[in-house]
């Protein structure tokens, strides 16, 4: 990959070095990098005709990933930041938002400077269709912050992070599996505007790459894709698909957004040649990654640190453990973020002495490579029992029938929280059957004491936008369900 000083010339020396090459595909349309590369020039035109600079912070909302690209490296070449427009950065204190970029219907509070986006911000104002160079100001500071993501994590509480361009750009590194000579072809399934849906479109832009984005998994082959980048929960129903279209493969299938289940790796193995596993979060990037193949063994290892990051695994009291030991996950990498926007009190919790706490568990083998075996606020006490939800979760996922599923605590009439869970079955399965098997693996891996007292059965298994569970949103979500096992907790 071509590295450049900073985010914007990085994409926009990409764009010219790769002219005739499709950019981003859709199902109905390519957008190539010489429009692309027209399309992020005229918009910071009409950014800058618009007042945007410097000190502005633009949030946006618009769906079509080719335009969120233009818009998201405009900010790089007028040096303000971004943020997705949603309903907590819009109401958030600490974003001090001053112009809003959209093309939809939503009505906004009144504050600040609202922008539709239309046909014209992709033209000059000479109506010329060729954009040349133009003198845009640039960041004052590689160190300024040019994205304002949010990370609600699994609690749906909203933290606010600033990402520089410095940052940024160490992000851009990747351990993609790609042979010599190889085009990048890479499909993403997370949202445009998050966080992991951006970086992957960038990573794969920076490198001449071309990203797709929406469609089946007959358009993905068709399309040429040699890399699938998405959580378990997003790949489960990617083999759904899969499962419908025989002999279907692609070369490699890339796992991130939280721990994946033997059973799943071992059915993605029926279409990727290969799987990484990677370690990442918001705040700090890449940690680790590991390319897996059919053959190996140890199929929950998402491997050693990548790059600059470093890993231990600690007690309670901070001191590290050796390794084989089950204990807190530490990190610390240069493209670690500074803390949380406006939040001092979770920011002190979670950046100490140069090091960031993710809050996952886990362990470091003897050759160093990381298995992330839970998540801190994921340990429940129900009723005096110890519940670790991650390894009930994946009993729940591994059980024969069992499409998706998590375990989460909810209240009884009795005021004391039980163990439930909520699951999505596959086609002709007998329920009974399903949760019978279900319990008995519970009780003998985990102890009697540790079995699920209500099951209810959903076509949706509430996750966030990356696939992970959200245990908070599943109470609400059955509220409405009648259990296949135990009694509602209404009755």
């Amino acid at each position: 990959m071509n590295m450049r000083r900073n985010l914007a010339e990085t994409i926009l020396s990409a764009a010219s070095e790769n002219e005739q090459r499709t950019a981003i595909k859709f199902p109905q349309q390519e957008i190539p990098y010489r429009t692309l590369r027209q399309n992020i020039i005229c918009c910071a035109l009409h950014m800058k005709n618009h007042g945007i600079n410097q000190t502005s912070c633009v949030a946006i909302d618009v769906a079509h990933p080719a335009t969120i690209v233009a818009l998201t490296i405009a900010c790089s070449l007028l040096g303000c930041c971004w943020v997705a427009a949603t309903n907590a950065a819009m109401t958030s204190d600490a974003i001090h938002i001053t112009h809003v970029i959209h093309n939809s219907a939503r009505q906004y509070p009144s504050k600040p400077n609202y922008l539709k986006v239309d046909s014209s911000w992709s033209t000059l104002s000479d109506g010329s269709n060729t954009a040349t160079d133009f003198d845009f100001e640039g960041a004052v500071s590689p160190n300024r912050t040019w994205m304002i993501t949010e990370s609600s994590g699994t609690t749906g509480t909203s933290k606010f992070i600033a990402i520089s361009d410095v940052i940024a750009m160490k992000r851009l590194e990747y351990p993609f599996d790609v042979l010599a000579g190889e085009h990048l072809v890479a499909a993403g399934r997370s949202p445009p505007l998050s966080f992991l849906g951006h970086f992957n479109m960038l990573r794969t832009l920076a490198r001449g790459g071309t990203f797709i984005y929406g469609g089946d998994l007959t358009f993905l082959a068709g399309a040429g894709s040699n890399v699938v980048i998405g959580s378990p929960a997003q790949f489960v129903d990617l083999c759904v698909g899969f499962a419908k279209v025989r002999g279907l493969r692609i070369r490699c299938a890339v796992i991130t957004g939280g721990p994946s289940t033997v059973k799943l790796i071992e059915r993605m193995f029926e279409y990727f040649e290969y799987i990484q596993n990677v370690y990442a979060s918001t705040e700090a990037g890449v940690l680790c990654s590991k390319f897996l193949s059919r053959s190996d063994e140890d199929k929950t290892s998402v491997g050693l640190p990548f790059g600059s990051a470093k890993v231990q695994i600690v007690d309670g009291s901070k001191t590290e453990l050796s390794s084989g030991s089950l204990g807190i996950i530490r990190v610390r990498t240069s493209s670690l973020v500074s803390g949380y926007i406006g939040d001092s009190k979770i920011t002190e919790k979670a950046f100490q002495n140069g090091w960031f706490y993710p809050g996952d568990i886990g362990r470091l083998s003897t050759d160093g490579e990381l298995h992330v075996t839970g998540r801190t606020n994921d340990q429940f006490s129900l009723g005096g029992v110890k519940v670790n939800a991650t390894i009930v979760d994946e009993i729940i996922q591994t059980s024969c029938g069992v499409r998706d599923g998590i375990c989460f605590p909810e209240r009884v009439a009795s005021g004391i929280d039980e163990l439930a869970a909520i699951i999505s079955l596959e086609h002709d399965v007998n329920a009974a059957d399903v949760v019978a098997s279900m319990q008995r693996t519970i009780s003998e891996k985990l102890g009697p004491d540790r079995i699920i007292r209500r099951i209810y059965v959903s076509e949706l298994v509430p996750r966030n936008a990356t696939g992970k569970a959200t245990r908070h949103l599943a109470v609400e979500a059955v509220k409405n369900i009648k259990p296949i096992l135990g009694s509602s907790q209404t009755d």
